[in-house]
């Protein structure tokens, strides 16, 4: 490997971090990340493209684990990461500033509060996450505040409880940005989420929609002071607690199995299930439910919760199939 000394970003005396070579790059460049692992922490404040071999030869570990691995901030818009694993940080993947990000074939790991975080908080973003792995981080695969978020053939499992307080360890969160007035617009297609607890899919107040993926084997989560509310459930979708915007959600051709107390929540939603099939859903440490889909109508005002169901099928799931509470559902 080269040891650096009179590096000049070239093939012969390339940059030996990751950071000088974004420093040096003009807006468009590509940056190639040659096999290593580059512990520091990485800004992308221009439109480039970090290029590495594949994740298993290439990792950006966070240097500070009070800061993500890689951001992408103000100014990186249309910037993109692929062939890189990121590892470590308060979370591991960051985009806030900036839109149209997208990372494709990215492993990202070891978040102490997150993996990915996509926020308004520098301004608008946006990102789409391609045929990647999110797994093993503590908080949430994945959190979405007020943005823009496409994943695609991409699997998120394994994902812990925070490690100060052993809660959450969700697959993906979305929820309506409160400072920002923004909703979250989520799109899931083709992809894998197992493994995560207690929920594979938190909504709160977003448009989420997912399609031709697979959400099993989402784990219990095991609170001492209130253990009548275990559960692993595949999705649950509500209102956002704060704002009281609802949310909208769209499941389509889609497989819920193996998930613990109940497969799918629906409250204060609108939502449309088409060509999904709920099955095998367990009953908690207790013994209770064990259910296929409740729909509820919240105490939030706002628009009535209502379902239409089409060419779905629920089978043994092991307390009901379908629960309508005080809501709205067509099934056909």
């Amino acid at each position: 490997a080269y040891g650096g000394g009179g590096s000049n970003g070239s093939a012969t005396a390339p940059w030996t971090t990751v950071a000088q070579g974004i420093s040096a790059a003009q807006n468009g460049a590509i940056v190639a990340v040659a096999a290593g692992s580059y512990v520091e922490t990485v800004q992308v404040t221009q439109p480039i493209t970090l290029w590495g071999r594949c994740p298993s030869m290439v990792e950006i570990v966070a240097a500070d684990p009070q800061q993500p691995a890689l951001l992408f901030g103000d100014g990186a818009s249309a910037g993109e990461v692929r062939d890189i694993a990121l590892r470590g940080g308060v979370l591991a993947l960051g985009v806030s500033g900036a839109t149209d990000v997208l990372a494709d074939r990215v492993r990202v790991h070891e978040g102490t509060q997150h993996g990915v975080e996509v926020a308004p908080v520098l301004g608008p973003a946006s990102l789409t996450l391609r045929r990647s792995l999110i797994d093993n981080n503590h908080g949430a695969g994945m959190v979405i505040g007020g943005s823009q978020v496409t994943v695609e053939e991409t699997m998120i499992r394994d994902n812990l409880p925070h490690l100060s307080n052993q809660e959450s360890g969700r697959g993906i969160v979305a929820q309506h940005d409160v400072p920002s007035n923004s909703t979250s617009l989520v799109t899931v297609r083709r992809s894998l989420l197992e493994g995560n607890h207690p929920q594979g899919i938190t909504s709160l107040a977003s448009a989420f929609s997912v399609e031709s993926t697979v959400i099993r084997d989402t784990l219990l989560s095991r609170r001492p002071d209130a253990p009548e509310e275990q559960c692993g459930r595949a999705i649950s979708v509500e209102a956002h607690p704060t704002s009281g915007a609802n949310s909208t959600f769209r499941l389509a051709r889609s497989l819920l199995e193996r998930n613990t107390q109940l497969a799918l929540f629906l409250r204060d939603t609108q939502a449309t299930i088409e060509a999904a099939v709920v099955r095998d859903t367990e009953v908690n440490d207790l013994g209770l439910y064990g259910g296929g889909l409740a729909l509820q109508e919240g105490p939030l005002p706002g628009p009535d919760t209502t379902l239409a169901l089409r060419g779905s099928r629920f089978e043994r799931n092991r307390e009901m199939a379908v629960y309508v509470g005080g809501a709205q559902a067509s099934i056909e």
